[in-house]
Order: C-alpha cells, then structure tokens, then sequence
C-alpha cells in the first residue's frame, strides 16, 4: 500500500503533465484583424472602432505578437510593406495567421457571414519601387503559420488568403517574401500571384533561408522563382506552380523550387510552363550549388508529380557547381513535352552522385535522359542511379535504348514503351487529367512495388489496383470512373 506522501506526489505529477498543459493551451488568445474598419483596435472583437473591445484593421506593430495566439482575417486587402517576421520565440509556440470563416472566426463578438465570405489580399506598398515585399524575412525568428483555411488548384480566387504585389515590378523585381522566410514555417491554402505577363524583371514568392518549412495546397502563379533557397527539409505538397516562365530581358533563371539543402520533398504537385516562354529556364527544381567549396545534397524525394511543357529540364543543378546530389528517389512522376531531364551533376563536379533511384516514371513526347558527363572524380554522372520500369511514348527523345541517352550503353530491362496518341492515352489533356484511359497501355501493371509512401498515387489512390503498379502519377483503377471533369468556371483574368 503507498503512502500519503507516495499518492501526494503522484498527484503533484499528474496535476503538473495533466492539467498544466491544458491551462498552459488556454492562455492562448484569438485576435481579430478586419481591413476595412476605418479605425484600430485591439482585436477582440469583429466591431469596428477604436481602442479597446475593437478589431485591429491590420496586423499589430513588429515584435508586437504573441506566442501561441491566433491572427484572423476578415476579407478585404491589408497592405503591408516589408513586414518583420522577428518576434521572439517561446519554445515551438506558434504565431498563426489564418482566414476567418463561419466556423472557424475566434472572436465571436461582432462577427457576421459575410466578414468571412470572400478572399483576404496581402498586398505589397502601391508606391514600392524595391522588391514589392509584404513580409521582410531577414533575421527572422521561426514558428510561423500562414493559413488560408480553403483553396487547392490553379484558380487564384479561390484560396482563402492571396498575395499580390502592389506595384508594377521595379528595377529589382518582385519578392513577396523577402530576404529570407522564417525557419519552422508552415503555409496551406494560399495563392502567390507573380508579374507574368511582365517578363523584363525577375521574382520570386517566397524567398526561402529558412529550415523545417512545409508547403502545402498553394498556388504559385506567374513566378520566374517560385520558392528559392531553403536550407534543408522542405516538403512542397499538392500545390500548383503555373505560368512558368524564365528568361526576359533580365535573364531571369526560371528555378520554380531553388534548393541547395538535404531532405527535400516535392509531392502531388502540379508545374505548368508557358510554351514559348521557358527557354530561359535552369530547370523546375534546381539544386544551387554554385558557391565556393563543395555543396551536396541529399535525401531528396520527388515523386506523384505533374511537369509540363519544362523548359530546360525537370532536376539539374548549377552549371558552376561542384556538388552532386545523393540518395534521390524520383518516381512515379508524369511527365509532358519539354525538357524532361534528370540531372545529378555537372561535368565540374567534385562529389560522386549515389543511390539515387528513377523508376515508375511516365515520359510522353519530352527529353527523357540523365546526363552521361563524367565529373572530376572519374565517375559519370549518371553513375549509381538506378533506373528501370520506366515508361516512354515513340516520340519521346532520348530514351534509355539509344545515345546518348543514359550514357548511350545503359538501356533499361523492365521499360515499357508504345505509339499512341496524347488523347488516346490520357483521360482529358485539355483540363490536365493524366489519368490514363487506354486500358491496355504498356504503362498499366507494369512498375515495380515500391515501400511508402509511394505506395499511394497523387489522388490518394492506394498502389496496385492490378497486377501490378502502374507507371507516372495516377494508379489506373478498373471499372473506375474516366469521364474528364468539367470545365473549371469563375477563373478570373489577371
């Protein structure tokens, strides 16, 4: 039997782990933030008015912001220039930003439907001739959350929060998220719309520098340099990068993920160029790796991909650049005219490219081959990537049975390839469904099994619905439904 003093600590113990955590999560407060109120409050309540028992019509001063608080937004544009994301940090307590709805508004004082009903606009300065920034990253401290609440595709109205710039692009482009993005940062359901048409100078949506950063069901639109220059562990998840674009009058280099970091992830996503307008590019992804001394990479994992009309390549790194990139897995990506190269190295390169592994991949009418350069250390530089189970169409260029190909002598045992037509082979092109609906493509039941999360396609389809795995992004499930999805309709004209 224990005794009082035993049962008291226990109890001591259990009040501590038990409840203090819940009163320690309750601490934590909502805040209203309503643009179009003529004046400032405090953000406790959805009224307008000023002082106290007000909503704050924009976002409270730098280094003003609570740990573990929540921030609101109506609808309505806030403009903001070079915001300091630099409040000190409390542990892993948050600061939230998020997009107020009917059930989901903290503050319930003075909130109504249609507070709620429409987008919030981030927008830069009117008046910046700089970088057209909203957030301002540098020095920044990290645990930051920007959260839409609602939008995935690539119509920009139909995200919850959008950020824009404010201003036509000046002599040094467009950076929304400037100067270096917080370290632990998390952004679901927003939309980043960059200066397409506007191709004389370059831009970037976030402007990366920190690490631990999750991305997911965004938008990227109009971006020469979408996401550019995380340190290590980025994961990129269903979210759209369209009107892809590089070159200009500025030689902008067209990177849609700039990384020079380990642990990468790209998944569900869907990239889109401009045909015409991509000769400029490096590549969708690129490792930057031109600085001094050698740079590797790895861990990266890219995989239930859409790429389409790719300018100059899906992965590839610096033309300067000494480092190669490692324990890569690329597969059961689909990937659509352009350049759909896959490359490791650069004939500069120091490092010797390793376990890195190309399978179940879907290849119509594109580039498809790993560049067979040998690097400084005698090595080529497709050496150690594993490829096989890959599927491509007759008109594909470059496949793994011809040069110069896969190092021109390296053809692969398990691909598969066949002469079809574009619409013969998917469900509907036109609306960018690359489901497969030729029930007997040689790309159906002919991959390899694979662990997870590969196992589950870009619809969340689990792998194989056959006898096998199929090849690119989609499983093809029988008896499934294969009827192209209607038009998309409120698409707006920028």
């Amino acid at each position: 039997m224990k005794s009082y003093g035993q049962i008291k600590s226990i109890f001591i113990l259990l009040l501590f782990f038990g409840i203090f955590p819940l009163l320690k999560s309750s601490w934590a407060a909502d805040h209203a933030v309503r643009p179009d109120c003529p004046a400032n409050g405090d953000g406790s309540s959805w009224n307008c008015g000023s002082g106290s028992g007000f909503a704050y019509n924009t976002l409270p001063p730098e280094n003003t912001l609570t740990r573990g608080d929540t921030y609101y937004f109506s609808k309505g544009t806030i403009i903001l220039s070079y915001y300091r994301l630099q409040d000190a940090e409390n542990g892993t307590l948050k600061i939230t930003f998020k997009k107020a709805t009917d059930s989901s508004h903290g503050p319930s004082g003075g909130w109504t439907t249609s507070l709620g009903n429409a987008q919030t606009v981030f927008s830069s300065d009117p008046n910046d001739t700089w970088y057209n920034a909203i957030f301002n990253g540098y020095s920044s401290t990290g645990y930051y959350v920007f959260d839409g609440s609602y939008g995935t595709g690539q119509d920009p109205s139909a995200y919850g929060f959008k950020f824009i710039p404010g201003a036509a692009p000046g002599p040094h482009g467009v950076s929304l998220m400037y100067g270096g993005a917080p370290s632990h940062g998390e952004y679901y359901h927003l939309a980043f719309i960059g200066p397409y048409p506007n191709t004389d100078t370059c831009s970037m949506g976030i402007e990366g520098g920190g690490d631990n950063t999750f991305i997911q069901d965004c938008l990227f639109d109009g971006f020469d340099n979408a996401v550019h220059g995380f340190a290590a562990d980025l994961t990129v998840d269903r979210t759209w990068f369209t009107n892809i674009w590089g070159g200009g009058a500025s030689s902008c280099h067209g990177q849609q993920l700039s990384y020079n970091g380990d642990r990468l992830t790209v998944s569900n996503s869907v990239f889109i160029g401009i045909v015409g307008k991509t000769d400029g590019l490096t590549s969708t992804i690129s490792f930057n790796d031109a600085r001094s001394g050698l740079i590797m990479a790895d861990s990266w994992k890219i995989y239930n991909n859409l790429f389409i009309d790719q300018g100059n390549g899906i992965i590839s790194n610096s033309n300067s650049g000494d480092g190669t990139i490692t324990n890569m897995t690329f597969v059961n990506n689909t990937v659509i005219r352009g350049n759909g190269n896959v490359r490791v190295c650069q004939k500069s390169a120091q490092g010797i490219p390793e376990n890195n592994v190309l399978k179940n991949n879907l290849w119509y009418n594109s580039g498809m081959y790993i560049f067979p350069w040998t690097n400084q250390s005698g090595q080529k530089c497709n050496y150690g990537f594993a490829h096989d189970y890959n599927y491509w169409d007759s008109t594909t260029e470059y496949p793994p049975t011809a040069a110069p190909g896969w190092g021109g002598n390296d053809p692969e045992l398990h691909g598969r390839t066949e002469t079809v037509t574009l619409n013969d082979l998917f469900i509907n092109p036109a609306l960018y469904d690359y489901r497969i609906k030729k029930t007997d493509s040689t790309a159906l039941n002919n991959g390899i099994a694979l662990n997870s999360p590969y196992n589950v396609d870009k619809n969340g389809v689990m792998r194989p619905q056959g006898a096998g795995w199929d090849m690119g992004a989609y499983e093809y499930v029988p008896g499934g439904d294969t009827t192209p999805p209607a038009a998309p309709t409120g698409l707006s004209v920028r």
